[in-house]
């Protein structure tokens, strides 16, 4: 139970914090913007969390390849590369086209006031790939190697860097929706690095310097090596047992003489009368 504990509770830590995350903006919002901009953060959402959300399931590349290291140090790595692109790309054409705009304002039917305000934080939400793929690939490598430890500090350091970023961002000008969703992005990007940061200690720990992964391999010895009977006992004792005399009777031979087996054949002998 406590190895079990040890391994879920940074899980459930990390978890616990990002459910946490939007309502701590969407109440400072309302308190210091007013409802208008919690609104447009709510209309928004939606359709801004399309192209970054699914990124979240990077975290079991790792896990479902476990017995695979080559798919692990070459194939994962570059998937994810090409993945936090396309949500990228995704995310600034669905805005610089106008795609997002008219999904809110034909279909959600959203006000002209609103949409024109959720312009900036649509540019914001595109970029959220980034800190999200980096997230899921590392926390899944780290579930994977039952390191799940180093993922504390990104759990313990999200909600006060949103915290601070919402009050440090509001001082430099930043109003209304685009003031929430700069928060929650400088939230990913604090425990990105949170992660990051436990990646690199776990990798260090688990380096080959570890006696744990320090294995002396023995090599078998090949048919042109002599073989040492001191480091192998079982050649010695294989050949002790099998270079005994055995007794052939005369008509099994063809003739009168009786034979010596030994490992490399057999060796005649003089017949002796019984």
């Amino acid at each position: 139970i406590r190895e079990i504990f040890l391994f879920a509770w940074p899980l459930v830590l990390t978890d616990v914090v990002q459910k946490a995350s939007r309502p701590l903006v969407n109440s400072y919002i309302a308190h210091t913007q007013g409802h208008a901009s919690v609104a447009v953060l709510g209309l928004i959402y939606p359709i801004a969390h399309m192209p970054y959300g699914w990124l979240n399931a990077l975290k079991v590349m790792h896990p479902a390849y476990l017995d695979s290291p080559f798919m692990r140090k070459h194939r994962i790595p570059w998937f994810t590369v090409m993945a936090i692109t396309f949500s990228v790309t995704w995310g600034l054409i669905a805005t610089l086209t106008g795609l997002n705009q008219v999904l809110l304002s034909k279909i959600a039917k959203v006000s002209p006031d609103l949409v024109h305000y959720s312009f900036d934080p649509l540019m914001i939400f595109a970029m959220f790939g980034v800190p999200v793929g980096i997230r899921a690939v590392l926390t899944g490598k780290l579930v994977a190697d039952k390191q799940t430890q180093a993922l504390t500090l990104s759990g313990v350091v999200r909600l006060p860097g949103i915290i601070l970023s919402l009050i440090v961002l509001e001082r430099l000008g930043v109003r209304n929706a685009t003031l929430g969703v700069a928060g929650l992005f400088s939230g990913f990007l604090v425990q990105c690095i949170g992660v990051i940061i436990g990646f690199l200690y776990a990798s260090q720990q688990a380096s080959p310097r570890d006696p744990k992964h320090n294995t002396q391999i023995t090599q078998e010895p090949t048919n042109d090596e002599p073989k040492n009977d001191d480091q192998y006992p079982l050649y010695r004792d294989l050949e002790e047992k099998t270079s005994k005399t055995v007794h052939i009777p005369a008509w099994s031979t063809g003739d009168s003489g009786h034979a010596h087996v030994h490992m490399n054949g057999y060796e005649p002998v003089e017949d002796k009368e019984m």
